[in-house]
């Protein structure tokens, strides 16, 4: 069932990011909607998803839908507003928004960590690119309320400036994957895009 809802959504994914693609074509809305709509509900009806899908051409929403259970040990049905755990999927997203942002000029896979986050351990020796090839040292996360509660960033920071337990190898010495490294890198774009620019 896991797999397949990952390929449900990375579908779904994929449909958002394809319409824009073909800007001479207007896409009937009531048509998308009706055919989308049928399409998700068999896997709705089997089990297989529970979630959100929005389907837009440029900035016109086309089809925003909630299926599913968010809860369903509560009964808690899903709404459009409802947060998830996405975990690693995140991974992709902030990546291509840092790429963005050194393409503008705002940041650079250079740039020491310690320009926009402060008291991490060898902040001013971890690059950018450190922390997106898994090269920077940063530790693990591994509270149990990380996982039981949709922490904010900053909680997120908060032990990756020197509450972890684990060691922390030396930057740059080896490739090792890090809880650390997410809120981290996450935490760039706020304060590398500035004041006045548009939110990823």
């Amino acid at each position: 069932m896991r797999n397949k809802t990952s390929l449900l959504s990375l579908a779904g994914l994929l449909s958002v990011m394809l319409l824009p693609a073909v800007a001479q074509t207007t896409f009937d809305a009531p048509t998308i909607a009706q055919r989308a709509d049928q399409w998700i509900k068999a896997y709705v009806a089997t089990g297989d998803f529970s979630g959100v899908v929005l389907m837009a051409q440029g900035d016109r929403i086309l089809f925003e839908r909630a299926y599913g259970k968010a809860d369903f040990q509560n009964d808690v049905a899903n709404q459009i507003g409802t947060r998830f755990r996405i975990a690693s999927l995140s991974k992709t997203f902030t990546a291509a928004a840092i790429e963005l942002l050194i393409a503008q000029g705002k940041l650079s896979l250079k740039d020491h960590l310690s320009k926009y986050v402060s008291g991490v351990a060898n902040g001013d020796q971890i690059t950018v690119e450190q922390l997106l090839t898994h090269e920077s040292g940063v530790g693990q996360l591994d509270a149990a309320d990380m996982y039981r509660d949709c922490l904010s960033n900053e909680e997120l920071i908060r032990p990756c400036c020197g509450n972890l337990q684990d060691p922390r190898p030396e930057s740059g010495a080896r490739c090792a994957a890090s809880t650390c490294r997410r809120p981290l890198t996450a935490q760039l774009l706020p304060l590398a895009r500035g004041a006045g620019t548009p939110a990823f």
